[in-house]
């Protein structure tokens, strides 16, 4: 089943009289509340790596140990 079927029979679901109205409220819930996952441009990942490769050639970066011991406190 396509995406575009799975939420074709979703809304067909949703439309049925029969649904329960706490059901429905559940699922309200969920759609409103959860955010969709972060979502970035080829341009901002390109961008973001220009900048990480930066810092390690100027010495901006922290050793994995150093992380241990600031988070391990």
């Amino acid at each position: 089943m396509t995406v575009l079927e799975r939420k074709a029979q979703l809304v067909r679901t949703i439309l049925d009289d029969s649904l329960d109205e706490d059901i429905l409220a559940k699922v309200e819930i969920f759609i409103y509340t959860h955010k969709r996952p972060c979502q970035y441009t080829v341009e901002e990942v390109q961008d973001g790596i220009r900048k990480s490769i930066e810092d390690v050639r100027t010495g901006r970066i922290t050793s994995y140990e150093d992380v241990l011991k600031r988070y391990s406190a």
